[in-house]
């Protein structure tokens, strides 16, 4: 019971795992409202409210592990997590100067020397350790969230967009069979090419807006937009320690 309320009361919880799972669960809870008769709550009612919660649940459960699956693709695909690439001299999203200023204080609070432009190109691989050691502290550092509450505002919006691209296929299989079941119902007339009716037509409508908006919306680029607005959100920190 304290798990199921942690997930409502919690806000991480709540943002970045609840919510992406009642997204993907959409076409679930559209197919129960449309063809439920909610005026007389019977057994089958019940059944399928029964099913519908326990199918959230356990993807709220899952969905972090989906998250993270997706976020260990993309740290590949973006050479590092941005809170390691912002620190690299090479990296042109922060300017040198503000740069400097994070190795600086940097250097001082994970108690490691950070490397200069030479070092870094020689030797990449080290100098990612020290950035990522730079992470480490900077995290631990931070954990007060009356502190930092846009740290903390950013990390729930990363989560979000992580774990709902992590559940895109997922969504997407559930709104296209949502679609399919519509033209299913109302066979007859797709059978002479005409379009749904009633509440066919609704099923139909809704799945196909659902599926735009996954693959329109729900993309790598908006999650690496999240970690980038994180990563930048943790790096200010350092200004702070």
């Amino acid at each position: 019971m304290e798990a199921i309320l942690k997930k409502f009361t919690d806000p991480y919880e709540r943002k970045a795992r609840l919510y992406p799972a009642l997204l993907a669960a959409l076409p679930v809870i559209v197919l129960i409202a449309l063809y439920t008769d909610w005026l007389t709550f019977g057994v089958e009612n019940a059944l399928y409210i029964t099913v519908a919660a326990a199918g959230l649940f356990w993807l709220t459960g899952k969905i972090r592990d989906l998250g993270k699956a997706v976020e260990n693709r993309l740290v590949t695909k973006w050479e590092g997590m941005p809170s390691v690439t912002l620190l690299r001299h090479r990296d042109s999203v922060l300017d040198r100067y503000t740069t400097q200023r994070y190795h600086k204080a940097a250097a001082v609070l994970a108690d490691v020397s950070l490397p200069d432009p030479t070092e870094e190109e020689s030797d990449p691989t080290d100098a990612d350790e020290r950035y990522r050691a730079v992470t480490t502290a900077l995290l631990s550092k931070t954990r007060d969230t009356s502190k930092y509450p846009l740290l903390f505002k950013e990390n729930i919006n990363y989560g979000f967009w992580r774990n709902l691209r992590g559940v895109k296929p997922i969504a997407c299989a559930l709104a296209a069979a949502l679609v399919a079941f519509g033209l299913w119902l109302d066979r007859a007339l797709v059978m002479d090419l005409q379009p749904p009716e009633g509440t066919e037509r609704v099923a139909v409508v809704a799945g196909i807006m659902m599926l735009f908006g996954w693959f329109t919306t729900v993309t790598d680029e908006a999650v690496r937009r999240a970690a980038q607005n994180y990563a930048q959100r943790l790096l200010e920190a350092l200004d702070q320690t």
